[in-house]
């Protein structure tokens, strides 16, 4: 039994060398995709391009208005420049200034006004309770469904310092840019 499975890999090792080999041989012609035909982008890898600049024209903040959902629930665009506010540290985030303002939840900011922090970026869902996590989803379901956010358990008062996963806001808020996409979205077409 032994000696005829080690026959029957022998056979198909050497099947295989005779296949690669006999491929390979074609001329010298080989056919391999070129280093500028990888990827989306279409440069060579191995190239070192400027990026282009994007948001440079961006409006200043508070003279612009607040940027639509993409879907309910979808983190929004920053509808002004933010490299005067980058980068976030520890310690040191700009965007608190103008954002950090529970007051004026459930309310429709004015003209110039910052759109407020949600409530859901001062509860740490990871060390809330059963009860608050369930009163967050509903939340967020009624969310999606389009009706008006809440979270009862989260007053204006009580709303002292973001949760640190929401601390980095350009982690899931981007500036807007007028910047071509690298592959066309079908999000939401059926």
């Amino acid at each position: 039994m032994r000696t005829a499975l080690i026959t029957a890999g022998l056979a198909l090792t050497m099947t295989a060398t005779g296949l690669v080999a006999a491929g390979s041989d074609q001329g010298g012609a080989s056919k391999s995709i070129e280093p500028d035909q990888l990827g989306l982008s279409k440069v060579n890898p191995m190239a070192h391009p400027t990026p282009e600049v994007y948001g440079e024209d961006q409006p200043n903040p508070g003279s612009s208005k607040p940027e639509a959902e993409a879907f309910p629930g979808a983190p929004t665009l920053i509808p002004h420049a933010v490299a005067a506010f980058t980068p976030i540290r520890k310690g040191s985030n700009s965007c608190l200034g103008c954002h950090h303002n529970p007051s004026l939840w459930d309310k429709e900011p004015g003209k110039g006004m910052a759109t407020p922090i949600p409530r859901s970026h001062y509860t740490d869902l990871r060390k809330a309770s059963d009860e608050v996590r369930a009163e967050v989803l509903e939340g967020y379901t009624r969310v999606v469904r389009g009706e008006k956010s809440g979270h009862p358990k989260i007053g204006a008062k009580d709303a002292k310092r973001v949760v640190g996963a929401y601390y980095q806001c350009t982690q899931c808020h981007a500036p807007k840019t007028d910047a071509k996409p690298l592959v066309d979205n079908t999000f939401g077409e059926e």
